[in-house]
Order: structure tokens, then C-alpha cells, then sequence
């Protein structure tokens, strides 16, 4: 009997029935493989959980697969127990009042935590998140201030898609430090005013009247004057 182990064909899903997958992979069709496992016991009830391939290194021929949770509205008050196994972990968690985010086995792989309110973080939790990427909340909560526990972040997983301008108190000077080390700071020479920021000028401001945080979206290097 013959056997063909190289040339294996997809039997589902209908847009991948009979391609084989170094025609996938040609085609450049890979990030579209998903594997759904939002009907295993591995999975929180009210959510939908999706592995599929990001940072393809086509040559050291490397992939990695990334696990999409989604929990939108679903009312959880904690981040699960378990999860299926997957090099990188997203979770978004708007519209669920997750207060605090203890120890977990599977933080180190967590790439992006989406949520709906500042949570108190496990000193173990923090430390275990090596992988975090971005960090982000309602920019309602990012005005608050952002808690120094959090300080053993990266400041770059706090970019956000938009800029804002966070109001602060002299409890917050350790920040200074803080972006210093993650980001280019600039203190321009005159004072800006609220919502006025140029995106070229600040990383943050201090002035003598007061004393404000610029937090930068992503591609604010790309924006136009």
C-alpha cells in the first residue's frame, strides 16, 4: 500500500478541502487555519476561544500559534483557571468586572490583556507577565492613574490607539523614571494646553501650573502635524 505523507490534504473547513498544506503555505493562506475550541470544557462559558498562526518566520520556517479569547459582556469577575495550551494568549475582557488577576501558570504566555477596569495584580501575577505586549483599559480608568505596583511593566504596553492627556497628582512623579526607561521622553520648553499636544513634542509634560501625563497612540510618529 502506498502512503503520501507529504502530500496531506485538508479535509475541512470548505475553503481548504483537498489543498494540501504546502500549497497553504505558498498561498500564504496560513494565518487563515483556526482552530475553534470554544465548544471544549477548556473554554469560559460566555466566550469564544480561537487559536491561529501569527509571526510566521518563513525562514527558520517558525510559527507561532496565538490563542484569541474573547469575553465581551460575558460577566466573568476573574480570568479563568484553565485554558488550552498556546504560545501566545489574548484576552479580551471589556464589559466584565475583573477586580484582581492572581498567579496563574499561563501569564507568561499572555500577550494581551484588554479590560474593563484597573485590576489589582498578584505580585507573582506581574512578574510571570514576560510576554505582555499591550496592557490596556477604558481611557477613563488610564485617567485615574496608573498604579506604581504596575511599574514593574514595560510603560510601552500602555500605548494606546489614541492619544490622551492624563491628569496627575505629586504621587505620580515616579513615572517620570518609570517611561524614561521604556520610551524617548521630551519636556518641551512651553506649556502645552490640555488636548493640544503635538505628537512629535511630548512623551510628557511638567509645568510649573500643573502636572500632566501624554500618553502617545501607537503610530504617533506617523501622524501629521
Amino acid at each position: 500500500m502506498k502512503r503520501d505523507y507529504f502530500n496531506i490534504t485538508c479535509g475541512s473547513p470548505e475553503h481548504f478541502q483537498a489543498k494540501s498544506l504546502p500549497s497553504i503555505i505558498r498561498e500564504n493562506q496560513i494565518k487563515d487555519l483556526l482552530c475553534n475550541y470554544t465548544s471544549t470544557p477548556l473554554c469560559p462559558a460566555g466566550c469564544t476561544c480561537e487559536e491561529s498562526p501569527k509571526n510566521i518566520d518563513y525562514r527558520s520556517k517558525s510559527l507561532t500559534l496565538t490563542l484569541i479569547i474573547n469575553c465581551s459582556g460575558a460577566g466573568l469577575k476573574r480570568l479563568p483557571r484553565v485554558l488550552p495550551y498556546s504560545d501566545r494568549i489574548e484576552f479580551h475582557m471589556r464589559g466584565n468586572m475583573v477586580y484582581e488577576i492572581p498567579y496563574n501558570h499561563y501569564l507568561s504566555h499572555v500577550s494581551v490583556l484588554d479590560l474593563e477596569m484597573m485590576p489589582v495584580f498578584d505580585k507573582d501575577a506581574l512578574d510571570n507577565l514576560t510576554r505582555l505586549q499591550i496592557f490596556s483599559v477604558p481611557e477613563s480608568e488610564l485617567r485615574k492613574g496608573i498604579p506604581r505596583s504596575l511599574s514593574r511593566l514595560s510603560p510601552c504596553v500602555f500605548l494606546q490607539k489614541t492619544d490622551f492627556v492624563m491628569v496627575c497628582t505629586c504621587s505620580h512623579l515616579w513615572m517620570l523614571d518609570w517611561i524614561g526607561n521604556g520610551l524617548s521622553p521630551f519636556v518641551p520648553s512651553r506649556d502645552l494646553p490640555m488636548g493640544s499636544v503635538r505628537a512629535e513634542e511630548a512623551a510628557y509634560q511638567i509645568s510649573v501650573s500643573r502636572y500632566y501625563l501624554v500618553i502617545l497612540s501607537e503610530g504617533y510618529s506617523e501622524s501629521p502635524l
